[in-house]
């Protein structure tokens, strides 16, 4: 899915407690949460701003990929 610049396909919180997860709206027609959480190193993070794209393969059924958007790639760069 492709959103715009100021947009995200993504849910901020700040911790991975049932509470947190399930009080979003979005994840009510969700199964559940897996517990595990995908980490980015620092690996992932240069080849992010460098444009690259990360797999998720951890579900085992989809192909979840993530991409940096160009504002977040020049703000990381402007920090570097």
């Amino acid at each position: 899915m492709t959103t715009p610049f100021n947009e995200t396909d993504f849910i901020q919180i700040k911790n991975l407690s049932d509470d947190e997860i399930y009080k979003k709206e979005e994840t009510g027609t969700m199964v559940s949460f897996s517990g595990y959480c995908e980490q980015i190193n620092k690996s992932d993070i240069v080849h992010l701003i460098k444009g690259g794209y990360l797999l998720d393969l951890t579900d085992g059924e989809y192909v979840q990929a993530i991409k940096l958007a160009p504002d977040a790639i020049q703000w990381l760069k402007s920090i570097c």
